[in-house]
């Protein structure tokens, strides 16, 4: 039997409680995406499509002079893709709505016919031979993942197959495999803002069977770095029984050396990955209320901001904080103002810096701003205040009157002299209200 980092409850706890906060994106193949009985003995939609294929090949002398493409193309015009073809457990598994980005290896819509069920008009359904804009890259504000709620998105990182669009391109051969990895590999032709977005989260990658290097240098698209393979759990269709020399023996082995873990069994692995998310799906239902929440700071406190954005991101509150500071003019100001329209509580930090600025009566800070603007939902209770006073700060001063004038706020979280666990207390129960 093929030596492989097995999984273990460890590895189960650790994989749930991450996607449940939203730290994974999905990558799936075609391996085990169809259920059986639905498809006549097919679960690998790839498989499936080609018999169908094949068939008419033989039924149809005009279809069979087409070029292979074309065949494709029109099979997949033809054909009925019905979402319950797909696996139920599958199926279960992206209902949970765990996985707002998913990457598709395949050029079939069976995966886009579930997602369109799921998301409805809001998914996004994004291709890397799409024209570039909003068919090829995720949006600016979608790329951060400060920001409260990821657009749902489905990737065709191998093209679609897609009869209705003028540029009909998608990978068949290895040679289209090969170029489409070359795309993604080249800054000016890939999603630049979906590179970035991946490169901050964890990978799930099911049902992807490739060969060694074909395996390295797709996820080295999608990490940039083959050495941060072990920062992303892995859960790989590797079936290599007892031939140590087939090429998915030898990606195991080098798996393992990544501490990376892999499963031998993708249709197992939906399985147990549907039950284990059932059996959490409360503590998932918790988490989505726990956001949004907006903290609003002078740029001379950005370290404290980061530390107080990283601890609340740790117990899986849903955060935003405009640290990059990527955008100027008025795409940075509708960016922020979109922010705190949607937040639910608005964290003020009060320091050393802005007692100065309000001592000095200097008003026109951008954060001063963010209190103007938040100002409205306060006053209707759409949203909450929880001012952070840190040392150097005093609350007891006619400088601070100037500041609950401004927001008609007195109650603080002093941060100096209360534990972080009292914070998270009170934001849990100003959310809830």
């Amino acid at each position: 039997m093929a030596d492989y980092l097995a999984f273990n409850e460890e590895c189960w706890s650790r994989l749930t409680d991450n996607v449940i906060k939203g730290n994974y994106v999905l990558v799936l193949g075609n391996e085990a995406l169809l259920d059986k009985e639905k498809t006549g003995g097919f679960s690998d939609s790839k498989e499936y499509l080609d018999k169908i294929r094949r068939e008419r090949c033989r039924e149809d002398d005009d279809f069979a002079d087409m070029s292979k493409y074309d065949q494709i193309l029109e099979t997949v015009k033809n054909h009925k893709f019905d979402s319950n073809d797909v696996s139920e457990e599958l199926r279960k598994i992206l209902k949970t709505k765990c996985f707002r980005v998913v990457l598709t290896v395949n050029f079939d819509p069976y995966l886009e016919t579930v997602m369109r069920e799921i998301w409805g008009d809001n998914l996004r359904v994004l291709d890397i031979f799409g024209e570039k804009g909003s068919d090829f890259d995720i949006s600016e504000t979608a790329s951060s993942d400060e920001f409260f709620d990821v657009p749902p998105t489905l990737y065709y990182v191998f093209g679609k197959a897609d009869p209705d669009r003028v540029t009909k391109k998608f990978a068949v051969t290895d040679n289209d495999a090969i170029e489409v990895i070359a795309m993604w590999m080249n800054s000016n032709s890939h999603p630049t803002r979906l590179m970035n977005f991946m490169k901050r989260k964890e990978m799930l990658a099911i049902g992807c069977r490739f060969s060694d290097w074909y395996f390295r240098f797709f996820w080295y698209c999608l990490r940039g770095d083959v050495s941060r393979l072990k920062y992303g759990q892995v859960a790989m269709t590797l079936n290599c029984d007892n031939d140590s020399s087939s090429p998915d023996a030898s990606l195991v082995k080098y798996l393992k050396t990544q501490k990376v873990y892999t499963f031998p069994d993708a249709a197992k692995f939906h399985e147990m990955l549907a039950s284990k998310l059932d059996i959490v799906k409360g503590k998932f239902e918790d988490l989505k209320n726990l956001g949004g929440i907006f903290v609003s700071y002078a740029s001379e406190d950005s370290a404290m901001a980061a530390l107080i954005f990283s601890k609340l991101k740790e117990k899986g509150f849903n955060v935003w904080i405009d640290s990059k500071k990527l955008f100027g003019g008025n795409s940075y100001d509708d960016r922020i103002a979109d922010a705190i329209g949607q937040s639910k509580v608005f964290l003020p930090i009060l320091s050393k810096q802005v007692k100065n600025d309000l001592k000095d009566g200097n008003m026109e800070r951008y954060y001063m701003k963010e209190w103007d603007l938040v100002r409205p939902r306060l006053d209707d209770g759409s949203t909450e205040m929880i001012p952070i006073v840190l040392d150097g700060y005093e609350t007891h001063s006619e400088y601070h009157g100037m500041f609950e004038e401004k927001t008609a706020r007195k109650t603080v979280y002093d941060f100096s002299q209360n534990p972080i666990t009292e914070l998270f207390d009170i934001t849990r129960k100003s959310l809830q209200k």
